[in-house]
């Protein structure tokens, strides 16, 4: 009875194997090259987003990141090469949203960034200045990157409190509304 179960498990183990590693070694992996190929493309070809070839290529892009997205859903770079071609198709309130579940992923400022750009693009402009604000805050130099006259209403948001912060004046009351902003989520 021992050898049976012994050999009923290792036949059970035999078949299995290569469907997990299948699964969850070698899609991963594939989706993995796919997305780094998708962000090189969508890198070389979003300031010239009007033009036809930029268009298929995020359509492609988009059709590609659908078929990764099951294998691998919690990756951000799936999620951040979704929004940019998103944007690129000119439908940015859709790409904010996937910017919006990659923050829930990671908080990183450039996320932050392009969902406030992405939410100003589709004409959310509250959405935006919440986003936009949590950006220059995490990475000053961002501010270079805003458009007028949104940078203007960001600036004079973020300058007062890095002159605080630098002056070494910032009650720890400060520092924790910082931190509380910077772990949610933009407005929506």
């Amino acid at each position: 009875m021992n050898r049976s179960a012994r050999l009923l498990a290792a036949l059970a183990i035999a078949l299995t194997a290569p469907w997990a590693v299948y699964r969850l070694c070698y899609l991963r992996y594939r989706c993995n090259l796919l997305e780094a190929q998708a962000e090189r493309r969508i890198t070389a070809l979003f300031e010239r987003s009007e033009e036809m070839r930029a268009r298929i290529a995020a359509r492609e892009v988009l059709e590609t990141m659908d078929r990764c997205l099951p294998c691998s859903p919690t990756s951000l770079n799936n999620y951040m090469a979704r929004a940019a071609a998103l944007r690129m198709l000119g439908r940015p309130a859709e790409a904010a949203e996937q910017y919006r579940i990659a923050l829930r992923i990671d908080r990183r400022s450039e996320l932050f960034l392009n969902a406030g750009l992405s939410e100003l693009e589709a004409g959310h402009q509250q959405q935006a200045e919440d986003a936009l604000i949590t950006a220059a805050l995490v990475f000053y130099s961002y501010l270079e990157v805003i458009p007028a006259p949104m940078k203007y209403q960001v600036s004079a948001v973020v300058d007062p409190i890095y002159q605080t912060i630098q002056q070494h004046r910032a009650p720890p009351s400060m520092m924790k509304e910082l931190f509380d902003r910077v772990s949610r989520l933009p407005k929506q």
